[in-house]
């Protein structure tokens, strides 16, 4: 089980406050940049009862549309939102409503090849897909229309454009042939499972062609979007609504098992100028990842309060994993009407006769086995996606529509508690001002809930891996008050940074030395070019002696300051300047061990930084042994002024410092004391 999933933003701050909310928005489906994202692919297969029924439910839809139509024409869009979907006849407001609807369906089914397209329907050996039943809906839909307009007509109602498609009905013939001539094709060719579907979806191409040739020789006809819904385009919107009766509306919110891939700061965190969330996940009693949100689980009612007050509380919601996959799982309609109860469902699998079809024993045989596996099917089209996705390495939270209607915004704003955000992670590009005031906002957090252990992360460029990664910034420390802790720089000194007062710019910006630094191997070894050639004190871990050294705590608030006053102070460049980082994100010298050394004694002492000179020996390659004596007539050799620099600087090396080349020099009568 991942131990973290991470949320990218472009944003946490602006209006929606959701950084200070601790909020989690759960967007729409429609508001994903996937138009696939939560695709159902739905099929049809079934008997005569519910096909019939299915174009009973088409007429009691159409019907509403066209009702619309009726009322408004072009003056305003057909609320596509207000057809009963989920209602049938028995749900019909009126008596006399309820009649004009059986007289439609009189005329519809009275038509003699109209029942034996139902017949056909039910004939297919393949289950129907969206794209030959959308074939088989337009070629009933001017039919379907005619009995509609009719039965209005005939009571007297104007019918704003009811007519005009009556000559098409000449030209439009109903052909229940055709499903003979589907099937013999499928068993024809077996080898070709999709066959069908194939030609079904290039006639749905050449359905698509002719309308747009015809919208652009009419571009006055553009204009009329009521009348396209109504006469062209209905039978795809009614594919769409089926969907409703199958699943109710969800929501989700998106993470990821992992924040270092480039394309996802891209395109989720505002071109790498957004941040990147880092959420604990708590195991559940099935040991499965979650988040614990603050929901609307209820309305609690009152006098008072009429319209009720909603009731929160913390829930555990589950991180489901993305499937990637190159299908997406399908869905039986017929057996899968999910959202439908009692009655209404009973009028799906009964023909009004006494007859029920068998898709009702595949529903009602084995209760619990059903609602089982719906809701397994739910899960999976909320979880998969294609393949071309896997890159987003995504797991989601859902949110389904259930008892509590989640279409208002506001009450798809859940809360988290800020014990579960662990960390933020800037993009490459997030702007400083932005850091500033989000470092603001988790300080003023961590004051109020007593937390220090809040992680923040800078996203870069990783070349040994290409890729992003995050390194910690472990100098930002939290603290219980409202300010935020300097990090701990330590410099270590040994040689003239702790005698040679010259550079008083440098002392002012570090505090005190002290003399409990970590014990490294230092010996005289380096020809300094800036002494003439005299030797100075350096890590030589062949030639040298364990010394404890010395040092002072930077007054400067990020480790690019003191190592830059270093620099500045060395006359020197950054790349000989040795750095060990407490929390392992950066390591500079020239030795190993002694760079063990270091790390282990900053930890000891709580030492976020440490930097020092880290300089080479000039005696490479001469045996320990030798090193004494040739070190001896390298500085005999100097000229006078060396000598005397020479002389300076080992004799005024602090007490602490005892090599065996200092003991020597201090010896030899030639190598007096300045």
């Amino acid at each position: 089980m991942p131990e973290h999933f991470y949320r990218f933003r472009s944003t946490v701050l602006g209006k929606h406050q959701e950084l200070e909310n601790q909020e989690i928005f759960f967007s729409t489906l429609e508001s994903l940049n996937d138009p696939m994202e939560g695709f159902i692919d739905l099929f049809w297969s079934g008997d005569s009862i519910v096909w019939e029924n299915l174009l009973r439910h088409y007429l009691l839809c159409l019907d509403r549309a066209c009702i619309q139509f009726m009322a408004i024409g072009e003056t305003e869009a057909i609320d596509l939102a207000s057809i009963p979907v989920l209602e049938t006849e028995n749900d019909l407001p009126s008596q006399e409503y309820k009649d004009l609807y059986k007289r439609i369906c009189g005329a519809f089914f009275g038509i003699p090849a109209v029942s034996e397209y139902v017949k056909g329907l039910s004939s297919r050996t393949r289950p129907i897909r969206r794209d030959e039943l959308r074939f088989h809906l337009r070629i009933l839909h001017y039919h379907a229309l005619n009995a509609i307009f009719s039965a209005y007509k005939d009571r007297g109602v104007t019918t704003a454009g009811g007519d005009a498609f009556r000559e098409l009905l000449q030209r439009i013939s109903i052909r229940p042939e055709i499903f003979e001539a589907t099937n013999n094709l499928e068993s024809h060719y077996p080898e070709v499972p999709d066959g069908s579907d194939r030609l079904y979806a290039i006639a749905s191409g050449v359905h698509l062609q002719q309308v747009l040739i015809a919208k652009y020789n009419n571009p006055a006809g553009r204009a009329n979007r009521n009348g396209n819904l109504i006469f062209d385009e209905f039978p795809d919107r009614y594919l769409k609504l089926l969907e409703r009766m199958v699943y109710g509306d969800w929501y989700m919110a998106c993470f990821s098992e992992s924040c270092g891939n480039s394309s996802m700061w891209g395109h989720y965190a505002n071109n790498h100028k957004g941040v990147c969330l880092k959420f604990a996940a708590a195991p559940t009693a099935g040991q499965e990842p979650s988040l614990a949100l603050n929901k609307v689980t209820g309305v609690r009612g009152s006098k008072a309060n009429p319209k009720g007050e909603l009731i929160y509380s913390y829930a555990n919601h589950k991180f489901h994993k993305v499937n990637y996959q190159g299908t997406y799982p399908a869905i039986d309609f017929f057996r899968s009407l999910g959202r439908l109860r009692g009655i209404a469902l009973s009028w799906w699998y009964s023909d009004g006769r006494g007859n029920n079809s068998s898709c009702a024993q595949d529903v009602h045989g084995d209760a619990a086995k059903w609602r089982e596996k719906y809701w397994a099917e739910f899960l999976a089209s909320q979880t998969t996606k294609l393949e071309d996705w896997s890159y987003e390495e995504e797991y989601r939270l859902v949110l389904n529509e259930q008892v509590i209607d989640f279409a208002d915004p506001f009450k798809r704003k859940l809360k988290y508690r800020f014990s579960d955000l662990k960390g933020i992670i800037f993009g490459t590009n997030t702007p400083e001002e932005d850091k500033l005031t989000i470092i603001g906002v988790i300080q003023e957090k961590c004051r109020k809930e007593k937390r220090e252990d809040f992680e923040f992360y800078q996203a870069y460029y990783a070349k040994h891996s290409g890729s992003i990664e995050a390194v910690p910034l472990t100098l930002i420390k939290m603290s219980k008050d409202k300010t935020v802790v300097m990090p701990k720089i330590a410099i270590l000194g040994w040689g003239s940074l702790l005698w040679d007062k010259s550079e008083s710019e440098f002392d002012q910006r570090h505090e005190d030395w002290k003399l409990d630094g970590p014990a490294l191997k230092l010996e005289f070894s380096r020809k300094s070019s800036s002494r003439l050639n005299a030797l100075t004190l350096v890590i030589d871990p062949i030639h040298g002696r364990e010394c404890t050294v010395a040092y002072a705590l930077s007054r400067r608030g990020t480790p690019e300051e003191a190592i830059a006053d270093l620099c500045a102070r060395e006359k020197t460049k950054e790349k000989n300047i040795g750095c060990v980082f407490a929390n392992g994100s950066r390591r500079q010298g020239r030795d190993g061990d002694s760079l063990d050394v270091i790390s282990q004694w900053a930890k000891d002492r709580s030492i976020d930084v440490v930097i020092w000179t880290d300089l080479g020996s000039g005696f490479e390659g001469v045996a320990k042994a030798d090193f004494v004596k040739a070190a001896l007539d390298h500085v005999q050799r100097l000229p006078a002024e060396g000598k005397a620099k020479a002389a300076e600087y080992v004799w005024r090396a602090p007490e602490f410092i005892v090599t065996p080349l200092r003991n020597a020099l201090q010896t030899e009568p030639w190598f007096k004391k300045p």
